[in-house]
Formats: C-alpha cells, sequence, structure tokens
C-alpha cells in the first residue's frame, strides 16, 4: 500500500472487502477508510492504465472517522467493466493537510512461477498462485547461456498481464507460436 500524508496527525487505515472480484459475477467490492478529522475525498476506480472508469467520490465532505465506499464494477456509463485489474485512488484534504492513497503506484517484485500440470493433449496449463496476481505467461526456449531465467526466444504470449485469483489458475494453450505454424 502506497500512502503519503502530509501533516496530518495518523496515516488513513484503508481496507478493502475483498482482494478481487469479478464484475461480469455482478460482485461488488467495499472500500472503508478510516481518518482521524474531516475533509474533502477524490475517490475513482482506475484501469491498470491509470484511466479514470468510476468516480466513485468527487469533492465529497466526510466526517472523522469511517467512510465506506461500495463499486458495483460499473462504469460512468453504467456498463458493467471487464474482468481486469482495477484500482481505488484516494485523495483527501483538510485544513491540517492532506494524503492520498493509490496501491498501484507502488511496484510489486516478479516472481516466477512453475506449471502444476501441462497436457498437451488438452491444452490445459495449471498453476498455483499464492495470492491474487497480475500474471504476464510467455512460452518460448530458454537462453541456457544467460544468467536471466526469462531470456530466450519468445514464441506465444499466453496471458499479458492479466488479474489472476490465488489459489489453482487453469490456462488453455494449444502449443502453438502467434503464428500458429509452429507446435
Amino acid at each position: 500500500m502506497l500512502c503519503s500524508a502530509v501533516a496530518l496527525h495518523a496515516k488513513p487505515t484503508v481496507t478493502v472487502s475483498q482482494a478481487s472480484f469479478n464484475p461480469s459475477l455482478h460482485q461488488t467490492v467495499t472500500y472503508t477508510f478510516t481518518t482521524d478529522e474531516s475533509g474533502t475525498l477524490s475517490a475513482a476506480i482506475l484501469d491498470r492504465d491509470t484511466y479514470v472508469v468510476k468516480q466513485l467520490a468527487r469533492d465529497q465532505h466526510v466526517a472523522a472517522g469511517s467512510t465506506t465506499l461500495t463499486w458495483d464494477g460499473r462504469d460512468e456509463a453504467g456498463s458493467i467493466v471487464p474482468d481486469e485489474a482495477w484500482s481505488l485512488h484516494l485523495s483527501f484534504r483538510s485544513p491540517r493537510g492532506s494524503w492520498s492513497y493509490f496501491p498501484a503506484e507502488e511496484s510489486a517484485a516478479m516472481v516466477s512461477v512453475r506449471p502444476d500440470v501441462y497436457d498437451r493433449q488438452t491444452g490445459v496449463l495449471r498453476y498455483i498462485l499464492e495470492r491474487p496476481s497480475r500474471v504476464h505467461l510467455q512460452a518460448g526456449i530458454a537462453d541456457r547461456s544467460s544468467k536471466d531465467p526469462r531470456a530466450g526466444a519468445v514464441f506465444k504470449t499466453i496471458v499479458n498481464r492479466a488479474p489472476r485469483p490465488d489459489g489453482s489458475v487453469i490456462e488453455q494453450w494449444t502449443g502453438m507460436d502467434e503464428s500458429n505454424t509452429i507446435y
């Protein structure tokens, strides 16, 4: 969580009702933050390119204590957004200072995940994630002469920075390259 504060007594506490949710399934997510003074709040849901998808609050007066905002997975036009990675951005101002909350600004460490199962006949690739993550999955030939385990020719990007829940994840891959000519 990246949270910066200026001249406030305590940094706010921000909680999210669930780590991931699927708007296509009509799920909602609730954000609760607590601050020690009243002020003005702006809150927006941003896509992975930091474009505003939904404004939850715009210069809204909030009292000291807890404030809860709920997002139903819809954009400004009322359409359900795709199941992707979404971020909450909060900005708070008061006479004593301001703070902002935007955890997507913080870089996450990249980790390698080994396939748990790959069946060439069915095209099922399964792996296990310890926590909800944005996954970038490529198939290719490793360059064994390099110290970087990611070095080598990439034949196919199977998943391109898409969000996935924790636990067992299944992807479909036929074993073909991007042009569908090399198996």
